[in-house]
């Protein structure tokens, strides 16, 4: 006899865009960082991050993402690696640095309106991801602290008459934009850049 299917629903995690960021990637040369695994909201592996909201207000579903936390750290170690850098084990005592992540907040807010487009019924989707990380070096001592919130606000705002149509609809995908932000939004801090060696840049030959 066949066992039953599992028809349990799977909650939908969050996802690191590389290079999403501008300027994020390839600027650094190698450095040993431990990265520990991000902690804040967590704890119970699901969180509910916010909901999605009918034209008078009221709630239609609540959006839940699980594994918040390990796709943080996950998107650190790849978005360090991307840099230039060299993300190790949180426990390897020879690495330069070592960089602790919190995670402060997750939101996002989906509110359709009344009127209807030509791609479906309008929207607004706001959404952001704080995170507090503090960079520590061989001896210990904190070189670098700050907080960082990412945003993803959907449609884009006009441009003078042109009008954009949303690039997410996916309450999801908008976190996922989201966090990928302010993973970046590290990698490109002027106070981080100033503790890292630039990556030098090949000479160009002279045109002939």
């Amino acid at each position: 006899m066949l066992a039953a299917c599992d028809r349990t629903p799977q909650i939908p995690s969050l996802h690191y865009l590389p290079g999403f960021v501008p300027g994020s990637e390839n600027i650094f040369e190698p450095k040993t960082i431990a990265v520990i695994p991000t902690h804040g909201l967590d704890a119970s592996d699901k969180i509910v991050a916010g909901g999605v909201y009918d034209q008078n207000g009221n709630l239609i579903e609540s959006v839940v993402v699980g594994g918040i936390e390990k796709s943080i750290t996950a998107g650190l170690e790849r978005s360090l690696a991307d840099a230039g850098l060299h993300p190790v084990a949180a426990n390897d005592h020879d690495a330069d640095f070592v960089l602790s992540s919190h995670l402060m907040s997750a939101a996002i807010t989906k509110q359709f309106g009344a009127e209807q487009t030509v791609h479906g019924q309008y929207f607004t989707m706001d959404a952001a991801v704080t995170i507090a990380f503090e960079l520590r070096d061989r001896a210990g001592k904190a070189v670098f602290s700050k907080t960082i919130t990412g945003s993803e606000h959907e449609p884009p705002k006009p441009v003078g008459h042109e009008v954009f149509f949303p690039l997410e609809t996916d309450p999801v995908e908008a976190l996922s934009v989201a966090m990928s932000r302010t993973i970046g939004g590290l990698v490109v801090d002027p106070a981080l850049g100033a503790l890292m060696p630039a990556r030098s840049r090949p000479r160009q030959s002279p045109a002939p």
